[in-house]
């Protein structure tokens, strides 16, 4: 279902009297007069005002533990993540808990490097239920930057506090499985300490290595292609400690 379009027809403002204060999000239903969901009652998202009559893409699905799932829809060829439509979805009134699968995924780690010693090491972790060595980083939320995210995660899953290196921003596309859409941001973040302490339950190992090493490390050709970009931005301004 994610990923698919419909017609559908827009009934109104999901927020009733309070909609002037809020991000659009609208009540509609599709319109598709041969599809086994005609009449279904959907959200959808868009910042521009709409016709009565739109066409839209399934960008995600919001199931509250039941057969019921509510389809969330919004304008082709457009991009909304998890935290901007959990934002829209949370001003309705009297919403509850929900599961949230989306079309579009977006996550933010970064590369962490220390100067403790006279070279130069890098941080990888291994994920519990991964099979590759990495970079940390982890979901954005509702209300942070980029940079918020990458820095939060890389407390949670190794308990280092680290310092974004300006000028250096990085990322990564893929898809995963058929219908999700996977973009990865990574940034440059030094790190005063090699002290770390992993997430219990999200993070398996961890190494700290020289970069000759790191490029053996590493799986994912994406990975060492922006890492490589890394050491190249560090090289070119004789980054020092």
């Amino acid at each position: 279902m994610i990923g698919k379009t419909f017609k559908v027809v827009i009934d109104g403002s999901a927020y009733g009297n309070n909609a002037k204060y809020c991000d659009p999000l609208y009540n509609a239903h599709i319109a598709d007069p041969f599809s086994v969901y005609f009449n279904k009652k959907v959200y959808y998202i868009a910042n521009k005002p709409l016709k009565k009559h739109v066409e839209g893409i399934v960008i995600a699905i919001a199931n509250k533990g039941n057969p019921t799932e509510k389809l969330i829809l919004a304008p082709l060829n457009t991009v909304y993540y998890s935290p901007e439509i959990r934002s829209r979805i949370s001003r309705i009134k009297n919403q509850g808990s929900y599961h949230l699968k989306c079309l579009y995924e977006k996550s933010c780690g970064a590369i962490v490097f220390n100067d403790l010693s006279k070279e130069r090491y890098f941080l990888v972790i291994k994920n519990t239920n991964g099979k590759y060595w990495g970079f940390p980083k982890g979901h954005i939320e509702i209300g942070e930057t980029e940079e918020q995210t990458a820095i939060r995660e890389v407390k949670e899953e190794t308990n280092l506090d680290v310092t974004i290196l300006d000028g250096f921003r990085k990322t990564n596309s893929y898809q995963i499985g058929k219908n999700v859409n996977k973009k990865v941001v990574i940034f440059l973040a030094k790190s005063r300490s090699k002290d770390v302490r992993v997430q219990f339950g999200e993070v398996e190992k961890f190494k700290w290595l020289k970069r000759k090493d790191v490029y053996a490390a590493l799986n994912h050709q994406n990975d060492l292609k922006i890492f490589k970009s890394a050491l190249a931005w560090l090289d070119k301004l004789n980054f020092k400690k």
